[in-house]
Formats: C-alpha cells, sequence, structure tokens
C-alpha cells in the first residue's frame, strides 16, 4: 500500500477496493490488476478477502477468487477460513482457529490422485495446527480494520513484517493510541 484514497478517476493498474461496514469496520478488500478482479495471481496473492463479525470479540476472514468462490489453496497451503478471538477490549488475538476448503473435484480434474489430495489435506492440517498468526490476515491494507483497532497477539514485532511506509506509518499511529 503506497496511498491511502485514492480518486476513482485516478485508479493505478494494481489497487486495493476496501468496503467498510456500518460499523466502520472493514467488511471487504478487492484486489485488482489491471484493472480486474478475476486475475491469475501467485501462492498466497489474495484476490477477495471477506471479514465477518459475528460478536464483537470475534473477526472471520475468508477468502474468494476472483469469480467469488472460496479459495482452494492446498499447493499454496492456506486456509481459506480464519477466525480470531479477541480480549474484551479488541486488541489482542487470544486464539486462532484455521478451516480447509479443498474442492476435490478441481484437483482430480487437474490430474491429481485421491491419495495425492489425502496427503495434501494432512499435511494442510499439520500447517494449521503450528501456524501463528500475530495480526489479523490483511487488515494492514485496511483504513478501516476493526472501527479503527489493530489486533495483534502479544508476540507481534512490527518489523518483523514487511509493510510500506503508509502502513507501517498507519499501524504505529493505532498502537499509540492503546
Amino acid at each position: 500500500m503506497l496511498k491511502w484514497n485514492i480518486s476513482s478517476k485516478a485508479l493505478p493498474d494494481i489497487y486495493i477496493e476496501e468496503h467498510v461496514d456500518v460499523k466502520g469496520r472493514v467488511a471487504e478488500l478487492k484486489y485488482f490488476y489491471q484493472k480486474k478482479l478475476n486475475w491469475q495471481g501467485e501462492c498466497g496473492t489474495y484476490q477477495w478477502i471477506k471479514y465477518e463479525y459475528p460478536n464483537d470479540t470475534t473477526i472471520v476472514v475468508l477468502l474468494f477468487d476472483g469469480k467469488g468462490e472460496r479459495e482452494c489453496n492446498l499447493e499454496c497451503g492456506l486456509p481459506w477460513k480464519t477466525t480470531y478471538f479477541l480480549s474484551k477490549d479488541q486488541k489482542t488475538i487470544v486464539k486462532t482457529k484455521y478451516e480447509n476448503y479443498i474442492d476435490t473435484l478441481g484437483y482430480l480434474q487437474a490430474g491429481w490422485t485421491l491419495k495425492e489430495i489425502l496427503s495434501g489435506c494432512k499435511s494442510l492440517e499439520s500447517e494449521n495446527k503450528s501456524r501463528i498468526t500475530d495480526c489479523v490476515d490483511h487488515y494492514f491494507q485496511s483504513k478501516a480494520k476493526l472501527g479503527g483497532i489493530f489486533p495483534i497477539r502479544k508476540s507481534f514485532i512490527l518489523d518483523d513484517y514487511g509493510f510500506s511506509e503508509a502502513e507501517t506509518t498507519e499501524i504505529v499511529r493505532i498502537l499509540k493510541k492503546k
């Protein structure tokens, strides 16, 4: 992220569109490349992230492809759904839960064997057990975040992330309000 709030008349080839809910929280981030939502990216590049808030201390992050289908990243090792459980003041991540979604038909049609798919699923489950996320997925690219709150795990170290200058400035400003 290099710049916030770009005019729709001056959009660059690569940009992020943020939608905010009525409570001032990010509801979704859409990643555009050459002004298209549905593009072929590398592993770990998202096209559409939706954020749900079932209660005041829970954030659910859902990954979708550019067509709005659940992201199926067996070979990339990414969960399609991450649930963050927060402290009462919403500033600290106390627990994280990961869920995978695998489109087995798509993999079978691509030439994978059922044995390979099952092996990949077991590997993902193992990775999820040891995965630790110190901040909410891609909240750093949102201006709204959780209504101005940037929840982090106590082990969060800002310098461990490759945030841009604009993102770092915004995160530091928010964390100083703690």
